[in-house]
This record gives C-alpha cells, sequence and structure tokens, in this order.
C-alpha cells in the first residue's frame, strides 16, 4: 500500500487504483504534532552540528550533558530546547547520532 499526504487529505494506491481519504481533526492534530516534532529534532541536530564545528567536539561527544547541552542549546532559538508539542522529553543523544523524542509516536521520526 502506497500513501500520499497532502494537507487534509491522503491518497492510498489500492489494487491499481488511488483513492482520496480524508483526515478527521484528530489526525490533523497528531500529523501536525508529529512534524513538528520532527522539525524540532532536525533543529537540535542542526545545532549540533554548529557546536561541533565551533567547538570541535568528536563523535561520541555527549550533548546531554549540562555543559554540552547549553552550548547546543546557543544556536537554538531562546538558547534553550524546543518544546515537543505532545510533551514528550528531546534527549540530544551523542555526536554522530541523532536526536530523540521520549513520545512513542515521535521517538525515532527524523
Amino acid at each position: 500500500r502506497t500513501w500520499v499526504e497532502q494537507e487534509s487529505s491522503y491518497w492510498i494506491l489500492r489494487d491499481g487504483k488511488w483513492l482520496l481519504n480524508k483526515l478527521d481533526d484528530d489526525e490533523m492534530a497528531e500529523s501536525a504534532k508529529k512534524n513538528a516534532c520532527g522539525t524540532n529534532l532536525r533543529l537540535i541536530d542542526a545545532a549540533k552540528e554548529q557546536a561541533v564545528l565551533e567547538r570541535g567536539w568528536a563523535t561520541g561527544t555527549d550533548c546531554d550533558n549540562p555543559n554540552n547541552r547549553t552550548s547546543v542549546n546557543k544556536y537554538l532559538k531562546g538558547d534553550t530546547a524546543p518544546q515537543c508539542p505532545a510533551n514528550g522529553e528531546y534527549t540530544y543523544m551523542p555526536i554522530g547520532t541523532k536526536p530523540r523524542c521520549s513520545c512513542p509516536e515521535h521517538g525515532n521520526i527524523y
């Protein structure tokens, strides 16, 4: 089964035919939260890359160490970690590993 998501609907390829399905409000809200969380994870990862360039950190440097986390946050809006829209907690992970969210729905979306 193949699908393509649009704003409030998605297309599913079933038996060689494309079918349009509408998302309900709950599905749209969850989809928006998941997309926002993925964006936050990408921002954290980009901030980690900036910290590597400035600080010369090696692969494996612990970015959840409070001092290192502060260095990473310097490259994020407000000098602080973004908030998961579903109240998850972000783990920055070591250099060379992508950040994660504690929400089961979002954990490894990036």
